[in-house]
C-alpha cells in the first residue's frame, strides 16, 4: 500500500490562470488561458442561500437554495487579455515595433462575460494545491489602482456559478497533486456533461429511436444497451446506407419518380437538382423529413444518403419510375446501392439515433454518453425500452 499524500499546507499563490468561455452561457471552454500576472490573492467562500419552514414556534426545516461561490481576486501589474476576459472587452493592437500598442476598450454595452479561474498554490508539505471555479462571472467591483510608489494592482470581486449540466453541475474543484507543475495556457478540459432527459420514441420489433438533450461541445456520443440493466455493451457503429441514382439515355424533358417503402414521389423534372430529390424523399412518410442526404449536380448523378432517424441501418429497396421522360436514347433513371447499410446506431454525432437488431418484446435498457475531444464522460441514467 503506498503512502498517502500528506495533509496540505498551501502557503503561497503562485500563479492565477482565466480561461474565456467561447458563448454567453458559459458551456464551451476555450483553449487558451491567460495569467493574472503577480498573483497575490485567490480568496473565495461558498455561500448558499436557504429557505426555513417554522410551525408551532419551532423551526421545523430548512431547504438550500444551491450553493454559489463569492470570490475575490488580487494581483499586480495588468496582463490585457486577462482583463478583457474579466470585463468583456476588447484587446486591440496596432503598429509595429518599436512603436507597437496594446489598447482594452470597454464600451458601455460591453457584457461582463463568464470565465473559468484556476488558481495554484505551492504546498509547505510538498506538491501544490490548484483551486478551480469553473463558471466566474465579475459582478462586483473590478479595481485597478494607480498611485504613486506601487505597481499598478488590481483586485477583483464576483460570483461563482454551477457549470449547466442536469445530471452533474459542478461548481468548483480543489486538488492536491503530490508533485508540484505550473499551469499552462492550455487548459485542462472541463469535465464532460452527462446527457439529460433520454427518451425513446418509435419502438418496433427489432430497433427503438432514442433521443437525448444535445450536448454543444460534443463531437459524437456513445450508445449502450443491456437486457438486465446492469450489465452494459457498446451498441455497433453501423453504417448508413448509400444508393446512386443515375439518369441515363440522356433525355431532353419530360419527369420521373422515385419510390420507397411503398410511398412515392411528386414527378421529379429529367433535370431536377439535388435539394428537389431530397425535398420529394423528406415528403414520403417511408422516409420523413430530414432522413436523406441528396448530393450532385441538377440532372444527376444523384447520391441519396440515409441519415438521422434511417442512419445506421439497412433500407429497403427503391425503385424509380421512368415512363414519362421524353427525347435521348431510352431515358431512365438506375438507382445502384453504393453502401448497404449496417445495424447499428451506437456512436450518433447528433442527439438522436435509431438502434436496430433488437430482439422482439424484450426488456432493454439504454445508456448515452459524450465523446469530447476523443474523451467519453458519464454515462446518463439508464431509461427501461420493451420492444414490440
Amino acid at each position: 500500500m503506498t503512502a498517502p499524500v500528506p495533509d496540505a499546507l498551501p502557503y503561497g499563490v503562485r500563479q492565477i490562470m482565466l480561461t474565456p468561455y467561447l458563448d454567453v452561457q458559459g458551456t464551451v471552454l476555450a483553449n487558451e488561458s491567460y495569467p493574472l500576472p503577480v498573483a497575490m490573492t485567490l480568496g473565495f467562500s461558498e455561500t448558499e442561500q436557504f429557505d426555513e419552514l417554522r410551525g408551532d414556534d419551532k423551526l421545523v426545516a430548512v431547504h438550500g437554495r444551491g450553493p454559489q461561490v463569492d470570490w475575490s481576486l488580487e494581483a499586480g501589474g495588468i496582463n490585457m487579455m486577462a482583463w478583457s476576459i474579466i470585463t468583456g472587452g476588447s484587446v486591440v493592437e496596432s503598429g509595429t515595433a518599436p512603436t507597437r500598442q496594446v489598447a482594452l476598450q470597454k464600451s458601455w454595452d460591453d457584457v461582463r462575460p463568464y470565465f473559468r479561474i484556476d488558481g495554484r498554490m505551492v504546498s509547505d508539505s510538498g506538491g501544490n494545491i490548484v483551486a478551480r471555479i469553473y463558471r466566474a462571472k465579475a459582478n462586483g467591483r473590478i479595481r485597478a489602482d494607480h498611485k504613486n510608489g506601487a505597481f499598478q494592482t488590481s483586485q477583483i470581486d464576483g460570483i461563482g456559478l454551477p457549470l449547466i449540466n442536469d445530471d452533474a453541475s459542478w461548481l468548483y474543484e480543489i486538488i492536491q497533486n503530490e508533485t508540484d507543475s505550473a499551469l499552462t495556457g492550455t487548459p485542462q478540459a472541463n469535465p464532460i456533461p452527462i446527457p439529460t432527459n433520454l427518451l425513446a420514441g418509435v419502438v418496433g420489433a427489432t430497433s427503438v429511436a432514442l433521443s437525448w438533450t444535445d450536448i454543444v461541445q460534443a463531437t459524437s456520443f456513445v450508445v449502450q444497451k443491456s437486457i438486465d440493466g446492469l450489465t452494459f455493451a457498446n451498441v455497433a457503429a453501423g453504417t448508413n446506407a448509400v444508393l446512386t441514382a443515375t439518369m441515363g439515355g440522356t433525355p431532353t424533358g419530360g419527369t420521373f419518380t422515385l419510390t420507397y417503402g411503398g410511398q412515392t414521389t411528386v414527378p421529379l423534372a429529367f433535370n431536377a437538382t439535388a435539394v428537389a430529390v431530397q425535398n420529394a424523399l423528406w415528403a414520403l412518410s417511408s422516409i420523413g423529413n430530414d432522413n436523406v442526404a441528396v448530393t450532385g449536380s441538377a440532372g444527376g448523378p444523384w447520391v441519396i444518403t440515409f441519415v438521422n432517424a434511417l442512419a445506421n441501418s439497412t433500407v429497403t429497396t427503391m425503385t424509380a419510375t421512368n415512363t414519362s421522360l421524353t427525347g435521348g436514347s431510352s431515358p431512365a433513371v438506375t438507382i445502384a446501392v453504393t453502401t448497404a447499410g449496417v445495424v447499428g446506431g451506437g456512436t450518433p454525432t447528433g442527439p438522436y439515433t435509431v438502434v436496430d437488431g433488437l430482439s422482439a418484446t424484450t426488456n432493454y435498457w439504454f445508456q448515452v454518453a459524450a465523446i469530447v475531444g476523443g474523451v467519453t464522460g458519464e454515462f446518463c441514467t439508464p431509461i427501461q425500452v420493451l420492444t414490440t
